[in-house]
């Protein structure tokens, strides 16, 4: 190795050019076969800013070849591009939504260029003019990079325009201690080094950020995709034991329908052969007793078909709420029972009634079902008594009728609201659908029913409604 190569390889600008233009090289490899963005833009300035101090060893060590003004301007060539493609690539990074990348690096070429020849003619040949060119540049970068700073806010750009600020720095401190043109060029390479490591770095933690960030987006995602699944599967669950308990009700209903309508049916039949029979042989009281007999099942039977069309218009009849008073719905259900239990008014006491939102009809049914039931059930008793009640209970009223009758067995309350289900005297009238019907009509409304009782002194039957109507929203108050 010669003494000169030795010299030009010992030099820090030399392995400051194989570093960046290094560093330049596998920043752009990396992102081959990639959408390229800021990336090819910063790599090409490390690149090019490697170049540069290629060319300034170069120079250096070529002794007269070429003169000052030829230096200048082989540098400005060089580096004015260069800082044009680093205030691209910085530009793009931290603000992607930034548009016209080449129409910019045109106009900062242009500048430069015409900065370099101002300064060339401005110092009539003076050693440090390139120093004062790229001094100037060093310091518009540091003051672009904290508008740039503003508008992203995020902490690099700041950091990097404090950096940036070493490079005139150096020329300062040159010029105070008197170094050489030499000296200067060999110190005010570490800033320059400086700052692309710097850069490259922020780049690294700027992106380690963002990944984290993307990162975390994803496990919350996938979080609540989890939890997606399972509550449709839980939902899922529920809607098929829900499917079929209904397969199973609709067997069972429809079992016991043609069970019971069986039996009017088979009733008129072998009544009217009597009948019919008694008539022949001019029996006329027999005849006129198995006719009544006859009514009597043909009304059971109607009462059944007519339940159980009830019950089918609970069940899909779209809803007709609207702001009802209970106290003229309980009112309204006793003068209509009246007509069939004349001491209907001696024997039923209306406490206070609230206001609700709630299908008129409905409420009528439930009410005329549970005061009636309440009246046929109580037997002969004279001192029979229905207490109609009502009372706030968090985010429901709670309606209750209750009677000293003759009540029934607790354990049994269950059955009362299946279909076709009597557990009181079963001589009285009746179809078993009653409580059914009452029990759809206060569920479709978002209320419940239920029953409790103690055999031999009376029953008690409650239900409920949400004091903010899921239909309309509506919150109203309670009567006096």
């Amino acid at each position: 190795m010669t003494p000169d190569l030795f010299e030009v390889v010992r030099d820090v600008r030399s392995l400051s050019a194989l570093m960046l233009g290094g560093i330049g090289l596998i920043f752009l490899l990396s992102r081959a076969g990639k959408e390229q963005g800021p990336t090819a833009w910063l790599a090409g300035s490390l690149i090019g800013l490697g170049v540069a101090q290629a060319v300034s060893v170069t120079l250096s060590y070529s002794g007269d070849l070429l003169g000052p003004v030829q230096r200048l301007v082989a540098s400005a060539a060089i580096v004015v591009p260069t800082s044009a493609a680093l205030f691209i690539g910085l530009r793009a990074y931290f603000l992607p939504q930034s548009r016209s990348p080449g129409r910019l690096f045109l106009k900062i070429m242009v500048g430069g260029l015409a900065l370099s020849l101002l300064i060339l003619g401005a110092t009539d040949g003076w050693p440090f003019a390139g120093g004062v060119t790229v001094s100037v540049m060093g310091a518009m970068a540091a003051v672009w990079l904290l508008h740039l700073w503003r508008q992203c806010r995020w902490w690099g750009p700041l950091v990097l325009s404090a950096s940036m600020a070493l490079i005139p720095a150096a020329l300062l401190l040159s010029l105070f201690m008197g170094l050489s043109l030499d000296e200067y060029r060999q110190l005010s390479t570490y800033p320059v080094t400086f700052v692309c490591i710097e850069l490259i770095t922020l780049i690294l933690i700027r992106d380690a950020q963002v990944l984290k960030q993307e990162l975390a987006v994803r496990r919350e995602a996938e979080k609540a995709l989890r939890l997606l699944a399972e509550s449709l599967e839980d939902e899922v669950h529920k809607r098929t034991e829900s499917l079929q308990d209904v397969v199973a009700g609709l067997q069972s209903f429809a079992a016991m329908v043609s069970h019971d309508l069986r039996g009017p049916v088979r009733n008129v039949r072998g009544l009217a052969a009597m009948a019919l029979e008694e008539f022949r042989q001019g029996d006329a009281s027999g005849t006129e007793n198995s006719l009544d007999l006859i009514l009597r099942e043909a009304q059971r039977g109607a009462a059944m078909v007519n339940d159980l069309l009830c019950l089918a218009q609970v069940e899909n009849d779209k809803l007709q709420a609207g702001e009802i008073d209970m106290a003229q719905v309980m009112v309204e259900t006793v003068q209509s029972l009246a007509l069939q239990y004349p001491e209907a008014w001696a024997r039923v006491e209306i406490g206070g009634m609230p206001k609700v939102v709630a299908d008129a009809g409905l409420m009528r049914h439930v009410a005329n079902n549970l005061i009636g039931n309440a009246l046929k059930f109580g037997g002969d008793r004279d001192q029979l008594r229905v207490w109609v009640s009502a009372r706030s209970d968090g985010q429901f009223w709670r309606f209750e009728i209750r009677d000293n009758g003759p009540g029934f067995d607790a354990t049994l309350a269950h059955q009362l609201f299946k279909p076709f289900s009597r557990l009181g005297n079963t001589e009285e009238a009746g179809t078993g659908l009653g409580l059914t019907v009452v029990k759809r009509a206060v569920e479709r409304q978002g209320g419940q029913a239920g029953a409790s009782a103690e055999l031999g002194s009376g029953s008690s039957f409650w239900w409920t409604l949400p004091v903010v109507s899921r239909t309309s929203g509506k919150v109203l108050e309670a009567t006096a």
